[in-house]
């Protein structure tokens, strides 16, 4: 629902290889090659993936086009494609998911052949279709934990091609936007603050477009700290299913108010979904759970 003016953004994703399989019509997943995921809070990393063949290559790219014009019907003001957090997206474009011998996988130059794909079905739509100014965002993580998985120069050769298709807006993803540093630099950020994963997408950027970032933001001090690297946003995730008045408390200059714990005791009469709160439980550290027993103790 949009109030006070703000803009509302659908983002859209497919899951890929991290689908849930039980959850899924046909019960199986598939990615871009037959690649298992790494286990994660949503997902057993148990199941293979099918590949998708290239008839279904297309008919992905379709739905993508046809979920972008139901967004500006429903009155939407923009969408954002979730390419990042090893769903189908990034499992085209990480070398350790995609091992396709055909147009859609081996060289770099391939493997970002169906993100771009996207952007220009979905840049298409809102040509023919929206009556009013429509963002495109995408949200892109810039490497992967996995040996041999997805590195920043092959992600910052994606984000070069999204800033020249002309999108609106770059989403980053990181696990720790003040402190992330690329995998062959993790000894370097105290000596190199230009090293900061953040950093190197900014320079590749080079004010070109508004860029958003999100990673363990908790504070208004942390955020302040984020926006003065360049950013023109920072996103706040888990601060707000711990508390939804943060921008609020944020915005009064009431920043010791903010809570850094999630009372599990107020969990039943809050808005998190069931699924949400499951894999919350389900993944110790994700959450700083404040538990009855910390209370009464």
């Amino acid at each position: 629902k949009k109030g006070g003016g703000a803009p509302a953004v659908m983002q859209i994703f497919h899951a890929g290889s991290k689908a849930i399989v039980e959850q899924t019509p046909s019960g199986e997943i598939v990615s871009a090659s037959a690649v298992r995921a790494p286990a994660g809070p949503f997902n057993s990393g148990i199941p293979t993936p099918r590949a998708l063949s290239e008839v279904q290559i297309l008919e992905t790219i379709e739905a993508f086009a046809k979920a972008t014009r139901r967004a500006i019907e429903a009155g939407f003001d923009g969408v954002e494609l979730h390419g990042a957090h090893g769903f189908l997206i990034q499992n085209f474009l990480s070398p350790a998911s995609n091992q396709r011998n055909d147009q859609w996988g081996g060289s770099l130059e391939n493997r970002m052949r169906f993100p771009l794909a996207l952007v220009q079905a979905v840049q298409q739509v809102v040509r023919e279709h929206a009556p009013h100014p429509f963002l495109i965002g995408y949200r892109i993580s810039l490497e992967e934990a996995q040996e041999g998985g997805l590195r920043i120069d092959d992600a910052l050769a994606l984000v070069e091609r999204l800033a020249q298709a002309d999108i609106d807006y770059l989403h980053v993803s990181l696990y720790d936007l003040l402190n992330a540093t690329p995998a062959s630099q993790e000894n370097e950020a105290q000596e190199m603050p230009s090293a900061l994963t953040i950093t190197r997408a900014l320079e590749q950027i080079g004010g070109r477009l508004p860029v958003i970032a999100a990673g363990q933001i908790t504070t208004p001090a942390q955020a302040e700290r984020a926006l003065a690297l360049g950013l023109s946003m920072v996103a706040i995730g888990r601060g707000l299913v711990i508390d939804p008045d943060w921008v609020t408390l944020a915005r009064e200059g009431k920043a010791e108010r903010i809570a850094q714990q999630l009372d599990v005791r107020a969990v039943p009469d809050s808005a998190i979904p069931d699924g949400l709160w499951r894999a919350i439980s389900a993944t110790p550290g994700w959450f700083v759970l404040r538990s009855a027993e910390a209370l009464s103790g």
